[in-house]
């Protein structure tokens, strides 16, 4: 019996190693590291290490996270698109079908996608987010998002999440200079959580929080928007909007399906700068 304690503590404490020598951090900088490139750090990660990018710039037309990865930014570094015209959405575009830490950047100048709405405006996106696994858990903090400040862009957003299962924690991050929504939620079953974000009605003044679902999807898990700080004072246009908006069997240029929201909790929002064009 002792001599099978014995194999059993070693088969685990073998395992234990194995596991803390698996996770390793990969670093960027413009000297001295491992890369000097972000995505460069990301593919040649193992799942489950950790990308840790120091304070400057990085001219990157799109960072694309397709696996398990913690991407943490030492100083706030930037990821600048430099408005490259894009095959997919998102400057920063998370995937992966396991859990994803991403915190700490500045997301500046993110390129338009070709795949458009209406045929004759980009979409641009800062960071997009959507995983096929229920069971992964998407953490985004601590960044700071800016749109293209271009009132006339309709379609440009801070953080889009779109179709996805996983669940996402959106959280003490800032967003600026948007067009359109800051925060939008697509048609999303995953659990999502919008919180203690600082937000605005962006350059042309718009819903800072969109949440919109159609084509017979019935969302019941928990969408909690709670503890940010929403500037509606901000933006020219003049259409009418409000600071967070849940929109259900949303039918833009005609019927396309049912859909409805069952389980939504909104508290501790503090939202300033209302007008006459806009309330909660």
């Amino acid at each position: 019996m002792e001599t099978i304690k014995r194999v059993m503590l070693l088969i685990l404490f073998v395992l234990f190693s194995a596991a803390c020598v698996s996770a390793a951090t990969v670093t960027v900088c413009s000297s001295g590291c491992n890369f000097t490139a972000i995505q460069a750090a990301i593919d040649a990660a193992s799942p489950g290490d950790t990308v840790s990018a120091s304070a400057g710039t990085y001219f990157e037309s799109q960072v694309t996270i397709g696996k398990q990865l913690t991407l943490i930014g030492a100083g706030m570094p930037t990821i600048d698109g430099g408005t490259a015209l894009l095959s997919t959405d998102g400057l920063v575009r998370i995937t992966a079908a396991a859990d994803v830490t991403f915190s700490g950047f500045t997301i500046k100048h993110a390129g338009g996608s070709a795949t458009t709405d209406n045929g004759d405006n980009l979409i641009n996106v800062g960071i997009y987010a959507s995983s096929s696994n229920p069971a992964a858990a998407y953490l985004i903090s601590g960044n700071k998002i800016y749109g293209t400040n271009n009132p006339s862009d309709e379609q440009d957003y801070g953080f889009y999440a779109n179709g996805g299962l996983g669940k996402i924690i959106f959280t003490n991050n800032t967003v600026l200079e948007t067009s359109g929504n800051q925060v939008l939620i697509e048609r999303y079953p995953g659990e999502t959580e919008i919180s203690a974000n600082k937000l605005n009605a962006g350059c042309y003044g718009i819903d800072p929080i969109f949440y919109m679902t159609y084509g017979s999807t019935d969302i019941s898990s928990l969408q909690e928007i709670s503890g940010n700080e929403i500037d509606m004072g901000t933006g020219s246009g003049s259409d009418p909007a409000t600071g967070i908006s849940f929109m259900s069997s949303y039918s833009g240029s005609g019927p396309i399906g049912d859909g409805k929201y069952s389980n939504i909790l909104i508290q501790d929002n503090i939202i300033t700068g209302l007008s006459p064009r806009g309330e909660e």
